[in-house]
């Protein structure tokens, strides 16, 4: 009883959460769903009277006058209510699919709002799939909406039903009824059988739509399929996924076969009964029972028991709808974990941190990353992290930035623990270039500005790229910072280079001219010669800012004051490049002079 309780205020409570966007994203779409029920419902219900009246009076064949009224005014009712509820029903198709897409959005916009920590949780990632599939299956919003409009309708029009039918045996409804209860039954175990097959379906759903869009339909993508002839082995991994789905579409098809099977007889069943009571009563009562009236009662039965049936199926539907939605209301309702606090951060150019006591270890997963960091970044000084790949460089970033919080310790801004500041005016305070440069197949200056272009001032755009190194680039072409990248949007968009990619990512973080500069591998995909030019131009776009400059090479570490020598999640070594040169057994040392001795000679190298 209690998990049925349980049940039905979860289905209640989805129903109500997507009535309520609904109604938010359109405030006419309830109301005019619910006058489009009431119109089919009278329509059934009129129409049902007024046959009865012409058949009688067809039989009786006296006033043709008045036969001709009611045919007239049963024509003249049924155009206008056509005519209203078409163009009602025409509205609300155009509306359903604004709302579906309003729906899509709302996942998008969870998606780039949510914690960082979620974005790389696998476990939310198939949640935010989940959430995606649960508005399309079963008809999804569309079939949603349509069904609560559809139990309405049933509802007005049983009433109706009910109130003609007050001259037949209730033991006669009530038998009907039983049969339609059955009908249910059959119907939810089918639609059970259903929704459990699309649960072992869907990790068949994610490999399809991985496959499709990102695999087989990717440009970029193209090349190396091609260059590696390594079509054969996607097909064959598609296929393979594709068997799987069919045997469990086979095994929903031969369940179904049985449910259809005892939902046919049930029908015949029901229309044996309304046939033969109802002649029963012509024979029995011919003075009371007209053929109108036989025609008006037969009519009505099968109108009852398709209305609760229709009920029924809509209500099992709509049930089971609730089942997919519910995955997306538990995405869209997920809590935040770092936005909770919104004090102001006060107005300062100077901005210094210090971890303390500091460590971490990414959810689900008990290695800790970093381990007791203790450390100090001054106002407007620039600070080097160097170290292997997996000491921790990277992770350290996105605790500065609060995209996590530590596990253990603090990090304090200007003293005060980053966590009392508004998540969003905090990270405001960052300009970052990381090594994946993500650059948006939009125009390069909608990239560097990551806002509405039609408010950007071109001539900063246009020092920014230049100051990244790229501004000779987009001077020749023809559409300049408006020229898009890649051709997805545009046919005359241009494919940059992975280092031409890299600059523009810099000029984007110039561009924001925050207060607050990070830099993880900006330089990765630059020859050295670009690098030594890069890091010159960060080193006077910086100037009297707090910066962090992450970099495997070390030439970043000159324009610095210090370096932190990260090693297995701990600082094994502090100071500026100079004091780390003279202890030649550290770790920093070997670092430098193993890359020096690619860019100079042995002789060179024994001087430094």
């Amino acid at each position: 009883m209690k998990k049925l309780y349980n049940n039905l205020t979860m289905e209640f409570n989805v129903i109500f959460f997507i009535l309520k966007l609904t109604n938010e994203y359109s405030k006419a779409f309830l109301p005019l769903t619910i006058l489009l029920a009431l119109i089919s419902s009278f329509l059934t219900i009129y129409n049902l009277l007024m046959s009865r009246k012409i058949i009688d009076e067809l039989i009786l064949g006296k006033q043709f006058n008045k036969l001709l009224e009611i045919i007239i005014l049963l024509i003249g009712v049924n155009l206008l209510m056509h005519i209203i509820r078409s163009i009602i029903f025409r509205w609300l198709q155009a509306k359903n699919q604004f709302i579906k897409k309003r729906f899509n959005l709302e996942i998008n916009k969870k998606t780039m709002s949510m914690d960082y920590e979620y974005v790389e949780n696998p476990k939310i990632l198939d949640a935010k799939e989940r959430a995606l599939s649960g508005i399309n299956q079963s008809g999804g919003i569309n079939t949603f909406t349509n069904n609560i409009r559809n139990i309405i309708t049933c509802i007005c029009t049983i009433m109706g039903l009910l109130y003609i039918l007050n001259d037949l045996s209730i033991v006669i409804i009530l038998i009907l009824i039983i049969m339609i209860i059955f009908n249910y039954i059959a119907e939810s175990k089918r639609q059970k059988a259903e929704y459990h097959s699309w649960q072992k379906n869907a990790k068949n759903n994610k490999m399809f739509s991985y496959l499709d869009g990102e695999v087989i339909k990717d440009y970029k993508a193209s090349k190396y399929i091609r260059l590696y002839d390594s079509s054969e082995m996607i097909l064959s991994r598609y296929r393979q996924f594709d068997k799987k789905s069919q045997r469990l579409f086979r095994l929903i098809s031969s369940s179904n076969k049985k449910h259809y099977l005892i939902i046919n007889i049930l029908d015949y069943s029901q229309k044996f009964i309304i046939y033969f009571t109802l002649a029963l009563k012509v024979i029995s009562e011919p003075s009371k029972f007209t053929i109108g009236s036989f025609t008006m009662y037969t009519s009505a039965l099968y109108n009852l028991i398709s209305s609760i049936t229709k009920m029924f199926k809509s209500a099992v539907k709509i049930k089971y709808t609730c089942k997919y939605l519910k995955l997306y209301k538990e995405f869209i309702e997920l809590p935040p974990i770092l936005c909770k606090n919104n004090e102001h951060i006060p107005a300062n150019t100077n901005y210094s941190f210090e971890f303390s006591n500091v460590s971490f270890a990414y959810p689900g997963m008990n290695k800790l990353v970093l381990k007791n960091i203790n450390l100090k970044i001054p106002s407007k000084q620039k600070l080097a992290i160097v170290g292997l790949n997996g000491a921790g460089k990277t992770t350290f970033i996105k605790l500065v930035m609060r995209l996590y919080d530590p596990k253990n310790g603090e990090i304090l801004l200007n003293d005060n623990n980053i966590k009392k500041y508004n998540y969003r005016e905090y990270q405001n305070l960052f300009g970052v270039v990381f090594q994946d440069s993500n650059i948006l197949s939009f125009t390069v200056k909608e990239n560097i500005c990551l806002e509405n272009s039609s408010s950007t001032q071109n001539d900063i755009v246009i020092e920014c790229l230049k100051n990244a190194g790229v501004g000779d680039k987009i001077d020749v072409l023809e559409n300049g910072a408006d020229t898009y990248v890649d051709r997805i949007f545009d046919d005359k968009g241009i494919e940059f280079s992975g280092g031409e990619m890299q600059k523009i990512a810099i000029a984007r973080a110039i561009y924001k001219n925050a207060s607050i500069m990070i830099f993880d591998e900006p330089t990765a995909s630059l020859d050295p010669l670009a690098e030594y030019e890069i890091f010159n131009t960060l080193h006077e776009l910086t100037y009297g800012k707090t910066a962090v400059f992450i970099s495997h090479r070390l030439s970043s570490t000159r324009i610095c004051d210090c370096i932190a020598v990260f090693h297995n999640g701990e600082i094994i070594q502090y100071g500026s490049h100079d004091e780390l040169m003279k202890d030649r057994e550290g770790k920093y040392y070997k670092m430098f002079m193993a890359q020096a001795q690619y860019y100079v000679s042995n002789d060179e190298v024994s001087c430094i």
